[in-house]
């Protein structure tokens, strides 16, 4: 009978070590990933700036030339 609640014993904490190791690892992949979108959510943004700047540009150009027109009229 001992031996039986020894064995569940040890049965029981070799499953509970597994799963926090799977656990751990999970979370460190999880902290990787997590790492790699921010880096490339970054990007995303610096690239998007630069675009809204290239779009006030243009906006100011379009606006500008619309209005030249308008006063040179037919």
């Amino acid at each position: 009978m001992v031996a039986l609640v020894v064995l569940t014993a040890a049965l029981l904490a070799i499953i509970l070590v597994t799963a926090l190791v799977t656990v751990l690892v999970f979370v460190m992949h999880i902290r990787a990933f997590m790492a790699e979108l921010s880096s490339a959510l970054d990007g995303i943004e610096e690239g998007a700036g630069r675009l809204v700047g290239r779009l006030k540009r243009m906006q100011s150009a379009t606006e500008a030339a619309a209005s030249e027109f308008a006063t040179a009229g037919p």
